[in-house]
């Protein structure tokens, strides 16, 4: 095994703006003593060692910076992710041999605290769910011998309120989630638990709008990469299905009385839409999606919005908008599209269909 508790004594106490003097007045030893654990040259006792992981919160293990070499290790980790996929309770007796063995690991405490979380929702067993927190707990104050990306300290905490919330603990499941909400990613979850709530509609409503602009928003980008896709390998029929899952939820979202920002990117996929029918040969079908592209830009220009709350379903707090880069009108952000496109044929039609109405 590999040490490097000198390394992980100056990290450490750097990272808590602690000089020398300091830690070493903490720890009632002298600054000589802190200098040449440090540099190496000499080792704290264990009872120096576990007072030193208390005050810098973190286990002894990762203030030694302990590193495993055993393949047997990488194994047991590899068996308890793979376990995730067996709906079996002998997977937690996997789990609790492992954690028998690395009571200390990140990546053997997390992966076990996820396969009792997970055979405890399919047991419908609230007490092997209940074992999770612990688990979740402990993988919290070992986070820093994390390696995987995809694991954060934030999805720890997601995934502790959701035991909380399966164990019917709502309110520390709402607290958690809100005290660890960047960006309003936890919005729709959020929403939803509130919504079961007696009394928290409005509550709900709140954080549910701010998941459906997030939804809609996030729908058109995953469109646009899409048809970008399809359209350099000339896959023009999934382009045009791509377009109907959203073409049909853009109009859903709009009020009878008034007009919403939405609309300028409906008008701008029309005109994607037209394109790809010209490249099937479908003129007459590219034709009815200009016109709808040019009656959408133009019911929009006439009565713009960009008030959040124009939108059907929304309910803001605080009053909140759109913005884009399109252009000032729908109808500026439609012709900068057709400007940009190579076809010919396309911006002859809509001309065409300009004059028809004009």
């Amino acid at each position: 095994m590999e040490l490097k508790l000198g390394e992980r004594i100056r990290s450490y106490r750097r990272e808590r703006h602690l000089t020398q003097e300091q830690l070493a007045e903490a720890l009632g030893v002298t600054v000589g003593a802190v200098y040449k654990w440090e540099s190496g040259r000499s080792v704290p006792e264990i009872g120096l060692l576990v007072e030193m992981a208390d005050l810098f919160e973190t286990s002894v293990d990762a203030l030694l910076g302990y590193q495993y070499r055993s393949n047997d290790r990488a194994k047991t980790v590899r068996l308890l992710k793979d376990l995730k996929h067996v709906r079996t309770l002998d997977s937690l007796q996997e789990a609790d041999r492992a954690l028998r063995r690395y009571p200390n690991d990140f990546e053997i405490v997390y992966y076990s605290a996820l396969l009792y979380h997970l055979r405890g929702i399919e047991q419908n067993d609230e007490t092997l769910i209940a074992r999770a927190l612990p688990l979740l707990e402990k993988a919290l104050s070992l986070i820093e011998q994390n390696q995987d990306r995809a694991i954060s300290e934030l999805s720890l905490y997601t995934d502790l309120a959701n035991v909380h919330y399966e164990l019917g603990n709502t309110s520390k499941s709402v607290e958690l989630l809100q005290e660890h909400n960047p960006c309003d990613i936890h919005a729709a979850l959020i929403g939803d638990i509130l919504s079961r709530e007696e009394g928290q509609a409005q509550e709900a409503m709140s954080y549910l709008s701010v998941a459906l602009l997030n939804c809609v928003t996030n729908q058109i980008i995953i469109t646009n990469g899409y048809l970008n896709v399809f359209q350099r390998n000339g896959r023009w029929q999934d382009g045009l299905a791509m377009l109907d899952w959203t073409l049909s939820s853009l109009p859903a979202l709009k009020k009878t009385d008034c007009s919403n920002f939405l609309q300028k990117s409906e008008a701008t996929l029309l005109v994607v839409r037209a394109e790809f029918h010209l490249q099937l040969g479908q003129r007459e079908q590219a034709a009815e999606a200009l016109r709808r592209a040019r009656a959408t830009a133009q019911a929009f220009d006439r009565d713009p919005s960009y008030l959040a709350d124009h939108i059907r379903f929304v309910v803001s707090k605080e009053k909140a908008s759109g913005h884009d880069n399109m252009g000032s009108t729908a109808m500026e952000a439609v012709e900068k599209l057709l400007c940009s496109s190579d076809m010919q044929e396309l911006r002859d039609l809509w001309e065409g269909i300009c004059h028809e109405t004009a």
